[in-house]
């Protein structure tokens, strides 16, 4: 047996250096086939296939040796650098970050991985994990700086080191040094497009360093224009420190069509640094706009220095701007009136202003989103973008020229919530603390996030299917388990089943208790005695705690529940979410519940078959964890 395994091994080796891939792949197929424990046989297979490009087969080989050694880092490192090799960049940062989650002292989960965020621009994610890696792999310091580098070069997006502003026809402009215009990219442009859209602005559109081009509010824009299939081509007019005169000049320049837009952000006039703000030059600009018969917006956006309750980190920002200009920063009082004063100006001249000032006001929950007193992180840009896009762009596109209804209904009940559910003796600053405790996702306005809240009295194949029918629509699912205890099974035992049930499902599941705030006798009391009530009932006071406070600071856009035949309070409960929840911007989706032989499985029906001690029929509805726990407790009473 061992002089056949060396002479097989010699003969693949030989095959391997004369690169003769396709008898190198037989030889090591052959030493599999014998010896289907050497873990190297299949990656030197792998390696002769891919050669001759059999990439199937190579695959295959890599997962093979992945299931028999589930433990062992580099056959996990094998298979994430073989969709690297294929330039599957998705499959290949999903392996990593499986890597880096069961193999945290493995460098590769973070250097690689951030490598092929690189390839698909997502350069904020990059950087965050090459900043953990500095710090956990200080060796590689040298190489880990140099892929730094490369994002902040890749960053720049248009600010070559060549590139320079001059005075051209009418305007200014950002020029190469072939004369040449450079505008900053818009991604996802579509390449059929009927008319343009045009965005002016100044740094703050551009986003200079502290954004990918993916990442700028005229991509974002670009990005919902398309979802919502609407052939319009974004073009980022910005240049840093822009003022009104030069978005005006250019303006004149544009070759535009009808149909067409133009979207103004605010940005100082030269005379404005002599304190002499006018609002000729936007009411000249949409006068032009409307005989030529294209859509003109302008906003005014938010600044940190004229934000109401920034934040110590916000704070610090401000202070250090003021000493960097001193006199320029008042306060945020001063700088917010002056700010409304220019757009009641604006107002009074007849001038169409989407006023943004206030969408950074504290309290949110968005956490950090001003890069430094007037620049944002990819986090702000979305906001604003998306902000742009309900109040400017999406009621022209329906032909309604004003604010949608349940925007504004959204943000009056949030008010309302907030201001007074957190004034009960009984919620205080307790829900603050309970949100605190959550685990949070990073960069999570990148995902669709998910949730589902369930009692689990006990844990059944009902709930496991619910659990995988919704993790395969979203890319990160919250589940709520009930803490309160006044179920048959207590609320630790629940957890923990519910945790071991859907392990297998990976870190894209996270199981949390419900705290006092779902479904609890706080917020829902009649949920408690739901066998005993066939009365109306009003659970919107755990749908608003929700709503308002645990969905927003999770990011989470969707609630996920079981169709109920049965229950008269949980029936009313779901249909008050349904009503209530995607007008404040949750989706409910309900999910057709799970049969055992016609019946809907039922944690009811697992309770009555253990009073009776039918475990041969519980172990049909109920996963192998609940079935041992029930059997256990059995054995103790």
């Amino acid at each position: 047996m061992d002089n056949n395994y060396k002479s097989l091994y010699l003969l693949a080796q030989d095959s391997m250096k004369s690169e003769n891939w396709t008898n190198a792949a037989k030889f090591w197929d052959r030493i599999i086939e014998l010896f289907p424990e050497d873990k190297n046989a299949y990656n030197q297979s792998h390696i002769a296939h891919f050669r001759i490009k059999d990439f199937k087969i190579a695959r295959l080989k890599l997962e093979k040796v992945k299931d028999i050694f589930p433990e062992d880092p580099e056959t996990w490192i094998w298979l994430a650098n073989f969709f690297m090799k294929r330039k599957k960049w998705n499959k290949a940062i999903a392996h990593w970050n499986i890597v880096r989650n069961k193999f945290p002292n493995k460098k590769d989960g973070f250097i690689e991985c951030s490598l092929a965020l690189i390839e698909q621009k997502k350069y904020h994610l990059a950087e965050k994990l090459l900043l953990v890696a500095k710090k956990k792999f200080p060796v590689h310091a040298a190489r880990i700086n140099d892929i730094l580098n490369t994002i902040r070069k890749n960053r720049q997006g248009g600010m070559a080191n060549d590139a320079y502003i001059c005075f051209a026809g009418f305007s200014l402009k950002r020029m190469d040094k072939n004369g040449n215009i450079v505008n900053r990219p818009t991604t996802h442009s579509p390449d059929d497009s009927i008319n343009k859209m045009y965005v002016f602005g100044n740094s703050r559109i551009h986003g200079l360093n502290f954004v990918s081009d993916e990442y700028t509010i005229p991509s974002i824009i670009q990005k919902k224009l398309n979802k919502d299939a609407v052939r319009i081509k974004v073009i980022n007019h910005s240049i840093p420190s822009q003022p009104i005169e030069n978005i005006f000049a250019a303006v004149a320049e544009l070759d535009l069509n009808p149909g067409d837009w133009i979207i103004i952000q605010h940005s100082e006039t030269l005379m404005e640094k002599f304190n002499m703000f006018s609002p000729d030059y936007y009411k000249a600009i949409q006068e032009f706009c409307q005989k030529q018969n294209v859509h003109c917006k302008i906003y005014f956006p938010p600044l940190l220095p004229s934000i109401f309750s920034p934040s110590s980190v916000e704070q610090k920002k401000i202070d250090k701007k003021s000493k960097q200009i001193p006199g320029n920063i008042l306060g945020t009082e001063h700088n917010r009136k002056a700010v409304q004063h220019k757009i009641n100006i604006c107002s009074a001249s007849g001038v169409s202003i989407i006023n943004l000032i206030d969408l950074f006001d504290r309290p949110h929950n968005m956490g950090e989103v001003f890069a430094d007193a007037g620049h944002m992180y990819a986090r702000g840009n979305i906001e604003i973008a998306d902000a742009i896009y309900k109040y400017a762009i999406k009621p022209e596109l329906e032909g309604k020229r004003q604010y949608a209804y349940d925007d504004l209904l959204k943000r009056a009940v949030s008010t309302l919530g907030k201001r007074y559910l957190k004034k009960r003796k009984d919620t205080s600053n307790q829900i603050d603390m309970y949100i605190n405790s959550l685990p949070k996702i990073h960069d999570k306005y990148d995902y669709t996030i998910g949730s589902i809240v369930m009692n689990c009295n006990p844990f059944t194949l009902g709930h496991l299917h619910l659990i995988k029918t919704t993790a395969a629509q979203v890319d990160y699912l919250y589940i709520f388990i009930v803490q309160e205890d006044l179920s048959t099974f207590p609320f630790e035992d629940r957890l923990r089943l519910v945790r071991e049930a859907t392990k297998e499902l990976g870190e894209k599941v996270i199981v949390v208790p419900g705290g006092k705030f779902i479904i609890s006798s706080i917020t829902f009391k009649e949920y408690f005695t739901k066998d005993k009530i066939t009365k109306q009932i009003d659970p919107s006071n755990d749908v608003m705690h929700f709503a308002l406070f645990i969905a927003p600071a999770l990011n989470i856009t969707h609630r996920f529940v079981g169709e109920e035949p049965n229950c008269n309070v949980t029936r009313q409960y779901n249909e008050t979410m349904q009503r209530m929840l995607p007008r404040l911007g949750i989706d409910v989706h309900v999910i057709p519940r799970k049969e055992e032989n016609g019946v809907v499985i039922s944690a009811s029906t697992v309770r009555r078959y253990l009073e009776e001690g039918n475990f041969e029929r519980i172990s049909r509805i109920v996963p192998p964890c609940t079935y041992n726990y029930l059997k256990e407790k059995t054995i103790e009473q």
